[in-house]
């Protein structure tokens, strides 16, 4: 019974010495010196028995501490990254610095030798389903969580302002993620290649937050499963191939698009006054989109292929919704190939359309531009870039005949009783 007992007891060390193998916390001290730290608190145990990897202490933990990091857990059963109590400096993941090279390698998702000055080879991030982050983190750093291909779990700290380039690209099982309301900025490739993304029924990745503003980054949620009807009021800018589609086979569920599979049915996109540029391909592929408004006097300035595949392929089939008045001024391309409705309140509030016969000539102009009306039939007139900002006011009192010659080279609209829109070039 006595040696019964003896074996219970030894099984029952073994267990509790294998359960505390399970959860490694690091004290951290010394900034980039995270890999005598890991050592340490192994003190002799398997990385591979870590199921949990928890970073504490008061030094601030630096690119080299993540490389550091990967460098000991390449292969392992590391499932849970947990940096709650972990401190970084300016509250921000770190970036890639700036004698990192390749710079399209991150934090983790690296090769070791890890000694600064050594190029790396691009590589798979740590293969943990779940990161828990610092209360306090402000910025998602340059391609921190690139490469981790198993990521499921990840919640964002209302703290968050600034995803950076590429900070989760090709995280490609996470099918949700939260946009806290303080953030303000999408950098180019944040989620490009997170196939799944917005795949979570439950939750379902379908609103930017009201605060973003400047530049939606280029491919930022290119080849992802989640797609925005409303572009936030203060975005300036939609990047090249920000939601560009990929092909079936890139989104690795068999039959499944780059839209969410309970958005059966099509899909809206309103695009508010202050999108200045859509980049090219920054819609294409889309096929969803059967309607499209744009608050905006003047169609924003647009890329090739911004909307090419959308509406089942065919622009025919989508209906573009845009301010009264402004139909001159989309007769362009790509909007001119729409079903276009001049249905939406105009811009400067006026409500009353009157019906001009207009025409500017001539029309390429180098030193003034003539309109084809008598004065007492124009109250006012304008010339807008193609931003929509007034570059110059005219007097319509005597002559509608106008100077341009300080006008710089370019394309501009002619806007007439705040509600007629003629199209010129000055050379």
């Amino acid at each position: 019974m006595k040696k019964f007992f003896t074996i219970i007891g030894a099984a029952l060390v073994f267990t509790s010495l294998l359960m505390a193998q399970n959860t490694l916390t690091v004290n951290h001290t010394t900034p980039d010196g995270m890999a005598a730290e890991i050592t340490a608190a192994l003190s002799g145990a398997d990385p591979a028995t870590i199921a949990t990897l928890a970073i504490a202490g008061d030094a601030y933990v630096t690119f080299n501490d993540c490389r550091a990091i990967r460098a000991v857990f390449t292969t392992s059963s590391l499932k849970t990254l947990d940096l709650t109590n972990a401190k970084f400096e300016n509250d921000s993941l770190p970036g890639i610095p700036p004698s990192q090279s390749p710079n399209n390698v991150g934090a983790f998702n690296a090769t070791i030798p890890y000694e600064e000055g050594v190029s790396p080879t691009d590589a798979n991030g740590l293969a943990v389903t779940e990161v828990k982050l610092p209360v306090n983190i402000r910025v998602i750093g340059n391609r921190f969580f690139r490469k981790f291909k198993q990521l499921t779990t990840i919640v964002l700290p209302s703290t968050v302002q600034h995803i950076g380039p590429g900070a989760f690209n090709v995280c490609e099982q996470i099918k949700y993620i939260n946009f806290p309301a303080g953030l303000k900025r999408i950098d180019d490739y944040a989620f490009y290649q997170c196939y799944r993304l917005g795949l979570d029924q439950l939750n379902p990745v379908d609103e930017l937050p009201e605060g973003l503003e400047g530049i939606l980054g280029a491919s930022a949620f290119r080849e992802t499963s989640c797609f925005f009807e409303y572009i936030p009021e203060g975005i300036t800018a939609i990047g090249a191939s920000c939601f560009k589609a990929g092909s079936t086979s890139a989104i690795i569920l068999p039959g499944t698009s780059t839209h969410p599979s309970y958005n059966e049915g099509s899909l809206g996109l309103t695009i508010y006054q202050n999108v200045a540029s859509i980049g090219g391909g920054a819609f294409q592929g889309q096929k969803w989109i059967d309607n499209i408004e744009i608050n905006r006097m003047t169609p924003p300035e647009t890329g090739t292929d911004a909307f090419t595949g959308i509406g089942e392929g065919s622009f025919a089939a989508v209906d573009l919704y845009i301010p009264i008045g402004t139909t001159v001024a989309y007769d362009i391309d790509p909007y001119k190939q729409m079903n276009q409705h001049a249905a939406l309140p105009p811009i400067s509030g006026v409500s009353k359309v009157e019906k001009i016969n207009l025409q500017v000539y001539p029309n390429p102009a180098i030193d003034k531009i003539n309109i084809s009306l008598e004065v007492g039939q124009v109250r006012s007139a304008r010339i807008l870039d193609l931003t929509g900002a007034v570059v110059s006011n005219l007097n319509v009192a005597n002559s509608l005949s106008f100077d341009i010659s300080s006008l710089v080279k370019g394309i501009y609209i002619l806007q007439l009783n705040d509600n007629t829109f003629s199209k010129f070039v000055k050379e």
